[in-house]
């Protein structure tokens, strides 16, 4: 016989503030708890992450479905796995009866019970997870919700995973637009105000508060600990203190537990529930910046007491625990990371162990041989999933090349910058790049094969940043290097970057005499990437002369080149140009083929100078057949992309840009334009080429609507002074003309007076007439 006093119908604790950001999961909890075939649910979720919270919130809302009420047992001061039962039974209101044990009492007290019964912060007496279960099957109407850091492995669980808040995207938010549809953004407000009635936040202090919810990753107990600096901090002094978050973030609360007083102790009582072998692990992880594979945690952490075949199961251990988490990337292989409090704790562990320095050596040699392998396939059919792999692994390979400059290593650093060029070009990273070389080249010797490697693969990304002038200098300092080295494929790949960079700067004969000179060396060495680049670059060349013909030639072989090596990225460059000889020649349907197909590619590459060159060349074909209000859009889509990138446009494409912009201005009148282009600006991709206007392959253009004609015309103008020319026509000063060009105003001025000459004219509104007459603009 048992004895029982009779249970209250609520024995939850009352909230002291308000639940934010949980209506998803207090939704599905809900839900699953109310299924008849889950009887035992299980919230895991790291410390600080709200698990106790939610289980409140939800047993509230569920008091009426289980008749004989809701016990809440918190286990929070239970370390000895023999109190649980006891602890269990005491909340219930159980005596102990003599002749029976704890379990059969329980059994015997909760079989008729319709009850659900709360266990709180289970994880440090997980070894007794079997009583519940067993706890479960013998009281058919029991349903247990337990909070835990840890699942507990049972017949018959069911777990559900407490995620942190959610967080604002510091590269798409827009400030004049405040981020308060973020919970963790919210509740931040919601605890500062707390502490100091009168804060708000504003669009002077948003970005910083925005700061600190993704460098706590939306932890709510970090949150609510920062928040609490309000009264004495500025929101931008609590972000920049956050390097060393867990000394900041010391929590008020007196009435909280010792372990939730300050995030160190909260994270503190996780690892001291680790095994010796999972600690070390743990602190091993956080040698990794922004989390890593599967693969790179058994190259790096293995070894000194860890078997590489016991890294997965250690790993599976730690996610159990919720110190790290799983994540599926995009190309479907898993990603472990721990959150960046989380994070900064380990490190501190794993310096005050003294590993530090050799696990950062390991780490950068592993990414530097991921560089080096990446090299190889960023111009192969692999290319999109490994740009995917290297965007994932960008903080650990911002690691390994400031540990490498720190230590005075150049010689790894270049290895590793000149191999990652191509992906900061083709991801939009090209300042950053630039920055490392630079910063690498400062370590390197003079007139030696690798600082030459670093000049080139500099030069190259100084030249797509708009400094052609740097560019050539360095580029040329490179040649100088590999001429006296005697390597014909340097020298050949040298030749045609320096032909690039002409061309960028509209010397269209230094250009082509540099790709003359380099592609029969190219051919020669059997270097077939770099010969298509030349081709197809000596095609936009050709072009840009009047050549068509010859230019379109070329860029198909180049095309089929590129395509036989499964270059995406440079097939798409290619069909970029293929549109634009097309479009100049009136071939509108052919023209969109080929912006649309080097769109679909850039897509899928996630290359967005590519995307936004694709949109500007239809747009060019919308306003060639006089249907100004989709070319409006889409120039206002690319215009919004164009801002998250630092790509420089060369003159010629800034040109192309001008013109289409100024004839649909000219078709629609300024306010129309202005709220066309606006609407552009706010779409997607998919509504911009969703509302494109269908093609009329038929209809001819307009004058005004004339496509860009190769930079020719009459009285013996040189290509130069058409560029020139067509800039005076759209009302640019000398000044002006001389930033686009990347020319001097004094050589503005010269090509000024010689068109004047040619033309037989004295003014700027004669020589506009002259190129509104002549189709120029």
């Amino acid at each position: 016989m048992h004895e029982m006093r009779s249970l209250p119908q609520s024995s939850l604790p009352t909230p002291l503030t308000s639940l934010i950001g949980r209506e998803y999961d207090i939704l599905t909890v809900s839900r699953l708890l109310q299924r008849p075939d889950i009887r035992l649910l299980t919230l895991t979720g790291t410390g600080g992450i709200g698990k106790t919270r939610l289980a409140v919130q939800v047993a509230t809302e569920l008091l009426q479905d289980f008749t004989d009420g809701v016990c809440f047992v918190s286990l929070s001061t239970i370390s000895d796995p023999e109190f649980v039962l006891p602890t269990i039974a005491q909340s219930l209101g159980l005596r102990e009866i003599r002749g029976q044990s704890m379990q059969e009492q329980l059994h015997a007290c909760l079989n008729a019970q319709r009850l659900l019964l709360v266990l709180d912060n289970y994880e440090q007496v997980v070894v007794t997870a079997p009583l519940l279960a067993e706890m479960v099957a013998n009281c058919p109407h029991l349903k247990i919700l337990v909070t835990s850091r840890a699942r507990l492995h049972v017949r018959g669980e069911q777990e559900y995973s407490v995620v942190p808040l959610a967080i604002p995207n510091l590269g798409q938010l827009d400030f004049y637009e405040l981020p308060t549809p973020y919970a963790s953004v919210a509740l931040f407000l919601e605890r500062a105000q707390a502490v100091r009635p009168e804060f708000q936040m504003t669009p002077e202090n948003a970005h910083a508060i925005a700061e600190i919810c993704v460098r706590l990753d939306g932890l709510p107990l970090a949150l609510e600990l920062a928040a609490t600096w309000v009264k004495v901090l500025a929101v931008k002094q609590i972000a920049a203190r956050l390097s060393n978050a867990s000394r900041l973030l010391k929590g008020l609360d007196r009435t909280a537990l010792p372990r939730q007083q300050t995030l160190q102790a909260t994270i503190e009582w996780s690892y001291q529930l680790l095994s010796e072998q999972e600690r070390t692990l743990f602190c091993r992880l956080c040698t990794f910046a922004g989390g890593c594979s599967l693969e790179a945690a058994e190259a790096v952490c293995a070894g000194d007491g860890i078997e590489e075949k016991q890294v997965l199961e250690l790993l599976s251990h730690l996610i159990d625990q919720s110190l790290v988490h799983m994540q599926e990337e995009r190309i479907g292989d898993a990603r472990y990371r721990l959150l960046e409090v989380i994070w900064q704790f380990g490190r501190e562990k794993l310096e005050a162990k003294g590993e530090a320095i050799i696990l950062s050596r390991r780490h950068r040699d592993w990414y530097l041989g991921l560089a080096e392998q990446a090299e190889q396939e960023l111009t192969g059919t692999h290319q999109g999933a490994w740009l995917d792999r290297l965007e994932a692994e960008q903080e650990n390979v911002r690691a390994a090349l400031g540990w490498s400059l720190e230590r005075e290593e150049g010689e790894e650093a270049a290895r590793i910058g000149v191999s990652l060029w191509p992906f900061w070009i083709l991801r939009g990273y090209m300042s950053e790049g630039r920055e490392w070389l630079d910063r690498t080249l400062a370590e390197l010797p003079d007139r030696t094969a690798v600082r030459a490697k670093v000049l080139w693969a500099t030069g190259i990304l100084t030249g797509r940043l708009g400094d052609s002038i740097r560019a050539t200098h360095l580029l040329e300092e490179s040649l100088e290097v590999w001429r006296t080295v005697g390597d014909k494929k340097r020298i050949a790949t040298a030749l045609s970057t320096l032909g690039v960079a002409a061309q960028r700067q509209g010397d269209y004969e230094q250009a082509t005499a540099r790709f003359e000179e380099g592609l029969p060396l190219l051919r020669k060495v059997g270097e077939k990437q770099w010969t298509a680049i030349v081709l197809s670059s000596l095609g936009l060349t050709l072009f840009y002369q009047g050549n068509h013909e010859r230019a379109r030639a070329l860029c198909e072989e180049s095309l089929s080149l590129r395509r036989e090596m499964g270059d995406k990225g440079g097939s798409a460059h290619t069909l970029l140009m293929l549109g634009r000889v097309a479009l100049s020649g009136h071939q509108y349907q052919q023209a969109d083929i080929h912006y649309k197909d080097s769109l679909a590619i850039c897509q899928d590459l996630g290359e967005k100078e590519g995307i936004a060159l694709a949109l500007e060349g239809l747009a060019g074909i919308s306003a060639a057949l006089g249907q100004a209000k989709s070319a409006a859009r889409l120039l206002g889509t690319a215009e919004t992309l164009r801002a998250t990138t630092d790509v420089a446009l060369s003159p010629i494409d800034r040109a192309f840009n001008e013109r289409t912009l100024a004839s649909v201005r000219a078709r629609l009148g300024e306010q129309v334009f202005h709220t066309v282009r606006d609407e552009g600006r706010a779409f997607t991709l998919e509504q911009a080429l969703a509302l494109q206007e269908p093609l009329a392959p038929t209809m001819q253009s307009s004058p005004m609507f004339t496509p860009i004609p190769s930079p020719t015309s009459p009285n013996e103008l040189t290509a130069r002074e058409v560029e020139v020319l067509r800039l005076v026509a759209l009302g640019l000063s000398d000044s002006a003309v001389a930033e686009r060009l990347v020319i001097s105003p004094r050589t503005v001025q010269g090509h000024v007076r010689s068109i004047f000459n040619k033309l037989s004219v004295n003014s700027r509104v004669a020589v506009t007439r002259y190129a509104i007459e002549h189709k120029l603009v």
